[in-house]
């Protein structure tokens, strides 16, 4: 028999600098999931702090931008850790790494980042748009991960489904 998720489910969304695409989505998934869901979000090397355009991104969509930071990895590996049921890496360029507590299930989520896309053309205003694509983006495959029986799902069931809503971008998960 496979272990049954705990809830509320604890999520981690990775990135390499926590700076823009995890905090979106940690909010996103926080304000969202009415409990369902607790949402941390981290990367490899902390930024300096948390991107102004992603502030004002979630803003201007309603949400709450208090106690939003950007975190290190380090936050998830001491002994007083966070247990984890799934990681989220929202990028190509990071690995969800192995022995965190929880045993947590891994998916990524390419996802460009729109601070540093070289796609995006120069200006403020392209920048804004880049920041809603990238939310819109983030939006779609948040609402299908909080589509999911979370109650009742079990590890190898949420690998698959966070993993098919990668690969779809949740159109279709």
């Amino acid at each position: 028999m496979h272990r049954r998720m705990t809830m509320p489910l604890a999520v981690l969304l990775l990135c390499a600098r926590n700076d823009v695409r995890s905090i979106l989505a940690e909010a996103m998934l926080r304000d969202r999931s009415r409990g369902r869901v607790v949402a941390h979000s981290a990367a490899a090397i902390a930024a300096d702090g948390v991107h102004p355009l992603v502030l004002e991104t979630l803003a201007r969509r309603g949400h709450a931008t208090g106690g939003l930071r950007s975190e290190g990895l380090e936050a998830f590996t001491g002994p007083d850790a966070p247990s984890l049921d799934a990681i989220v890496t929202l990028g190509e360029d990071i690995e969800a790494p192995a022995g965190l507590p929880g045993a947590p299930v891994t998916a990524v989520w390419p996802l460009p980042d729109p601070a540093i896309d070289p796609a995006v053309a120069p200006g403020p205003d392209a920048t804004r748009a880049a920041f809603a694509r990238s939310y819109d983006a983030l939006s779609v495959r948040i609402d299908a991960l909080l589509a999911l029986p979370l109650e009742t799902i079990d590890a190898p069931a949420l690998r698959a489904r966070l993993r098919e809503i990668g690969r779809s971008g949740g159109a279709s998960a």
